[in-house]
């Protein structure tokens, strides 16, 4: 693979990384379920606060202390402990929105998360 061809593939992989994915699609379910601008961004934060700041705040973490190859690391070995928090912080996210009312399309989502988390993870 030549130079040019890894700059574009690191790029498609930053663009199209999960952490920005997941926030989006957080954002377009608090917008579609909510009434208002102020109420959607109020409920994007406990799923972004709870869910994905924890898990790439814990890969950086790893990454900076070289446990990782990478942040977005393809080998299984290193990917298994961010999956683990990846389904304990998806079910406090999940009891969380539960507990304060939130949106049923937003809880939804935390519980698809939740099951698509538990699924790589037992794979």
């Amino acid at each position: 693979m030549g130079r040019s061809e890894k700059q574009i593939a690191n790029l498609t992989s930053n663009v199209f990384s999960p952490f920005l994915i997941a926030l989006a699609l957080i954002l377009l379910v608090s917008f579609e379920a909510t009434i208002c601008v102020s109420d959607a961004i109020k409920w994007s934060w406990v799923p972004t606060a709870l869910n994905i700041l924890p898990i790439f705040l814990f890969a950086v973490y790893l990454d900076r202390h070289n446990r990782l190859d990478s942040i977005f690391a393809n080998v299984r070995n290193q990917r298994t402990v961010i999956y683990v928090l990846a389904v304990v912080s998806t079910s406090v996210s999940c009891i969380t929105l539960l507990a304060l009312k939130a949106p049923l399309m937003l809880l939804a989502l935390c519980v698809c998360r939740l099951f698509k988390n538990r699924r790589i993870y037992m794979h």
